[in-house]
């Protein structure tokens, strides 16, 4: 588990590794987690997007931001990106995310149904 004193040291550096290089996606994506950590969702959302707009093969990226929009209460839009987390996961052979992401979009949609 991630204590403060870590994530504090992380945020330093990664924005720091943005700031030098914002068109690097895996600094993008890594800054996004650390956010996400830290309860700040809509910075977490900004910088994952980022992310998966630089590397739009990246089957985490998806995985990530659509956890972040469920925090944010974006559900529609969560199981979207989990829908692509599946489809670029199974692409390269990545069995266990594409289920995992399968698995969250379904939530999702279980939560929307309960709803109305």
């Amino acid at each position: 588990m991630w204590d403060n004193d870590k994530l504090d040291k992380a945020y330093e550096h990664l924005t720091k590794a943005v700031e030098l290089a914002p068109d690097y996606a895996d600094a993008q994506k890594i800054l996004g987690r650390t956010y996400y950590k830290r309860g700040q969702y809509h910075l977490a959302r900004q910088h994952l997007e980022k992310a998966a707009l630089l590397n739009p093969q990246s089957y985490s990226t998806p995985y990530q931001l659509g956890k972040t929009l469920v925090k944010l209460g974006e559900l529609q839009l969560a199981i979207e990106q989990f829908d692509k987390a599946v489809v670029l996961a199974d692409n390269v052979g990545n069995i266990f995310m594409a289920v995992v992401a399968e698995e969250q979009a379904e939530k999702c949609r279980e939560q929307i149904s309960s709803q109305h």
